[in-house]
Protein backbone atom coordinates (compact mmCIF):
# COMPACT_ATOMS: atom_id res chain seq x y z
CA UNK A 1 0.00 0.00 0.00
CA UNK A 2 1.41 3.41 -1.01
CA UNK A 3 1.16 6.10 1.66
CA UNK A 4 1.63 9.77 0.69
CA UNK A 5 4.04 11.96 2.66
CA UNK A 6 2.06 14.71 4.39
CA UNK A 7 3.56 17.81 6.01
CA UNK A 8 1.80 19.91 8.62
CA UNK A 9 2.32 23.54 7.74
CA UNK A 10 2.29 26.30 10.34
CA UNK A 11 0.72 28.96 8.16
CA UNK A 12 -1.81 29.68 5.42
CA UNK A 13 0.85 31.56 3.46
CA UNK A 14 0.68 30.50 -0.17
CA UNK A 15 4.42 30.75 -0.78
CA UNK A 16 5.19 28.50 2.19
CA UNK A 17 2.59 25.93 1.14
CA UNK A 18 3.93 25.78 -2.41
CA UNK A 19 7.54 25.46 -1.22
CA UNK A 20 6.62 22.58 1.09
CA UNK A 21 5.02 20.78 -1.82
CA UNK A 22 8.02 21.60 -4.03
CA UNK A 23 10.34 19.85 -1.55
CA UNK A 24 8.56 16.57 -2.21
CA UNK A 25 5.57 16.49 0.11
CA UNK A 26 2.54 15.03 -1.60
CA UNK A 27 0.10 16.76 0.67
CA UNK A 28 -0.33 19.18 3.51
CA UNK A 29 -2.19 19.44 6.79
CA UNK A 30 -3.16 23.06 7.43
CA UNK A 31 -4.02 24.32 10.93
CA UNK A 32 -6.73 26.78 12.00
CA UNK A 33 -8.91 26.67 8.90
CA UNK A 34 -12.11 28.41 9.99
CA UNK A 35 -14.01 29.18 6.80
CA UNK A 36 -14.63 27.68 3.35
CA UNK A 37 -13.07 30.82 1.85
CA UNK A 38 -9.81 30.11 3.68
CA UNK A 39 -9.94 26.49 2.57
CA UNK A 40 -10.52 27.46 -1.06
CA UNK A 41 -7.56 29.85 -1.03
CA UNK A 42 -5.29 27.19 0.49
CA UNK A 43 -6.40 24.53 -1.98
CA UNK A 44 -5.80 26.82 -4.95
CA UNK A 45 -2.07 26.92 -4.11
CA UNK A 46 -1.81 23.14 -3.86
CA UNK A 47 -2.76 22.41 -7.47
CA UNK A 48 -1.22 23.39 -10.77
CA UNK A 49 -3.42 25.12 -13.38
CA UNK A 50 -6.04 24.68 -14.59
CA UNK A 51 -7.18 23.20 -11.26
CA UNK A 52 -5.33 25.73 -9.10
CA UNK A 53 -2.76 28.51 -9.27
CA UNK A 54 0.33 26.72 -7.94
CA UNK A 55 3.54 28.06 -9.43
CA UNK A 56 6.05 25.84 -11.21
CA UNK A 57 8.63 27.02 -8.70
CA UNK A 58 10.76 23.92 -8.81
CA UNK A 59 12.43 21.94 -11.60
CA UNK A 60 11.37 18.81 -9.72
CA UNK A 61 8.07 18.81 -11.57
CA UNK A 62 9.96 18.44 -14.86
CA UNK A 63 12.55 15.96 -13.61
CA UNK A 64 10.11 13.53 -12.05
CA UNK A 65 6.84 13.95 -13.89
CA UNK A 66 6.24 16.57 -16.60
CA UNK A 67 2.48 16.08 -16.68
CA UNK A 68 1.09 18.46 -14.06
CA UNK A 69 -2.18 16.57 -14.28
CA UNK A 70 -0.41 13.59 -12.71
CA UNK A 71 0.99 15.83 -9.99
CA UNK A 72 -2.47 17.17 -9.27
CA UNK A 73 -3.73 13.61 -8.78
CA UNK A 74 -1.13 13.03 -6.05
CA UNK A 75 -1.94 16.05 -3.90
CA UNK A 76 -3.69 15.48 -0.56
CA UNK A 77 -5.12 18.45 1.35
CA UNK A 78 -6.26 18.15 4.96
CA UNK A 79 -7.85 21.06 6.81
CA UNK A 80 -7.61 21.19 10.61
CA UNK A 81 -10.81 21.99 12.51
CA UNK A 82 -9.76 23.58 15.79
CA UNK A 83 -12.26 26.29 16.74
CA UNK A 84 -16.01 26.57 17.30
CA UNK A 85 -16.21 28.67 14.11
CA UNK A 86 -14.47 25.97 12.12
CA UNK A 87 -16.76 23.31 13.57
CA UNK A 88 -19.79 25.39 12.61
CA UNK A 89 -18.42 25.64 9.06
CA UNK A 90 -17.11 22.08 8.88
CA UNK A 91 -19.52 20.86 6.22
CA UNK A 92 -18.95 23.93 4.03
CA UNK A 93 -15.18 23.48 4.38
CA UNK A 94 -15.45 19.79 3.48
CA UNK A 95 -17.45 20.67 0.38
CA UNK A 96 -14.72 22.92 -1.01
CA UNK A 97 -13.42 21.23 -4.20
CA UNK A 98 -9.94 19.86 -3.56
CA UNK A 99 -10.32 19.35 0.18
CA UNK A 100 -9.63 15.68 0.94
CA UNK A 101 -10.21 15.52 4.66
CA UNK A 102 -10.82 17.27 7.97
CA UNK A 103 -8.61 16.70 11.00
CA UNK A 104 -9.98 17.65 14.40
CA UNK A 105 -7.58 19.55 16.65
CA UNK A 106 -9.26 18.44 19.85
CA UNK A 107 -6.96 20.20 22.31
CA UNK A 108 -7.28 23.62 20.69
CA UNK A 109 -11.01 23.09 20.22
CA UNK A 110 -11.41 22.06 23.84
CA UNK A 111 -9.49 25.13 24.99
CA UNK A 112 -11.53 27.39 22.72
CA UNK A 113 -14.69 26.02 24.33
CA UNK A 114 -13.32 26.96 27.75
CA UNK A 115 -12.50 23.44 28.88
CA UNK A 116 -9.38 22.29 30.67
CA UNK A 117 -6.85 20.94 28.18
CA UNK A 118 -5.53 17.46 28.85
CA UNK A 119 -4.20 15.46 25.91
CA UNK A 120 -5.29 12.18 27.49
CA UNK A 121 -8.96 13.14 27.93
CA UNK A 122 -9.51 15.95 25.44
CA UNK A 123 -11.56 13.93 22.95
CA UNK A 124 -13.99 12.97 25.70
CA UNK A 125 -14.50 16.66 26.49
CA UNK A 126 -15.50 17.48 22.92
CA UNK A 127 -17.23 14.19 22.15
CA UNK A 128 -20.16 15.90 20.44
CA UNK A 129 -17.72 17.64 18.09
CA UNK A 130 -15.86 14.38 17.53
CA UNK A 131 -19.06 12.63 16.52
CA UNK A 132 -20.27 15.51 14.36
CA UNK A 133 -17.03 15.74 12.39
CA UNK A 134 -17.12 12.06 11.47
CA UNK A 135 -20.73 12.50 10.35
CA UNK A 136 -19.76 15.49 8.19
CA UNK A 137 -16.94 13.54 6.57
CA UNK A 138 -19.16 10.55 5.95
CA UNK A 139 -21.79 12.78 4.35
CA UNK A 140 -19.31 14.62 2.13
CA UNK A 141 -17.09 11.65 1.32
CA UNK A 142 -14.00 13.15 2.95
CA UNK A 143 -11.49 11.51 5.27
CA UNK A 144 -11.99 12.22 8.99
CA UNK A 145 -8.69 12.74 10.81
CA UNK A 146 -7.57 12.87 14.43
CA UNK A 147 -4.48 12.65 16.62
CA UNK A 148 -3.80 9.60 18.79
CA UNK A 149 -1.31 10.16 21.59
CA UNK A 150 -1.22 6.53 22.72
CA UNK A 151 -2.11 3.02 21.47
CA UNK A 152 -5.32 3.23 23.49
CA UNK A 153 -6.20 6.52 21.81
CA UNK A 154 -5.53 4.95 18.43
CA UNK A 155 -8.09 2.22 19.08
CA UNK A 156 -10.65 4.76 20.32
CA UNK A 157 -10.20 7.01 17.28
CA UNK A 158 -10.69 4.06 14.94
CA UNK A 159 -13.81 3.02 16.84
CA UNK A 160 -15.13 6.58 16.49
CA UNK A 161 -14.79 6.29 12.73
CA UNK A 162 -11.59 8.22 12.08
CA UNK A 163 -9.60 7.04 9.06
CA UNK A 164 -6.61 9.38 9.08
CA UNK A 165 -4.69 9.00 12.33
CA UNK A 166 -1.63 11.01 13.34
CA UNK A 167 0.12 8.44 15.51
CA UNK A 168 1.47 10.42 18.48
CA UNK A 169 3.82 13.40 18.19
CA UNK A 170 7.43 13.42 17.05
CA UNK A 171 8.49 15.02 20.35
CA UNK A 172 6.77 12.27 22.37
CA UNK A 173 8.26 9.52 20.23
CA UNK A 174 11.76 10.96 20.58
CA UNK A 175 11.32 11.47 24.35
CA UNK A 176 10.08 7.92 24.87
CA UNK A 177 12.99 6.50 22.88
CA UNK A 178 15.51 8.53 24.85
CA UNK A 179 13.93 7.31 28.10
CA UNK A 180 14.19 3.73 26.88
CA UNK A 181 17.85 4.16 25.99
CA UNK A 182 18.54 5.84 29.34
CA UNK A 183 16.94 2.96 31.24
CA UNK A 184 18.88 0.39 29.23
CA UNK A 185 22.09 2.35 29.82
CA UNK A 186 21.51 2.53 33.57
CA UNK A 187 20.59 -1.13 33.73
CA UNK A 188 23.71 -2.10 31.79
CA UNK A 189 25.90 -0.07 34.15
CA UNK A 190 24.32 -1.71 37.15
CA UNK A 191 24.63 -5.21 35.74
CA UNK A 192 28.28 -4.68 34.79
CA UNK A 193 29.19 -3.97 38.39
CA UNK A 194 30.66 -0.58 37.48
CA UNK A 195 31.74 1.37 40.53
CA UNK A 196 30.71 4.96 41.02
CA UNK A 197 32.72 7.55 42.91
CA UNK A 198 31.32 9.68 45.69
CA UNK A 199 29.81 12.14 43.21
CA UNK A 200 27.44 9.54 41.89
CA UNK A 201 29.01 9.70 38.44
CA UNK A 202 30.18 6.56 36.67
CA UNK A 203 33.97 6.03 36.46
CA UNK A 204 35.71 7.51 33.43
Amino acid sequence: MRIPVLVRTWTHDSGTIEKLLDTGAEGIIVPMVNTPEQAAEIVSHCYYPPVGVRSRGSIRVECVEKDVGEWNKRVVTIMMIETPEAMKNAEAIANVPGVDGLLIGAEDLSQARGKFVDSKTTHAKVKDDVKYLTEVCRKTGKAPGAIASSPEDLVERLQEGYKLICASFDVDLARNQFRLMRDVFNEALGNSGAQRDGSGDPPR
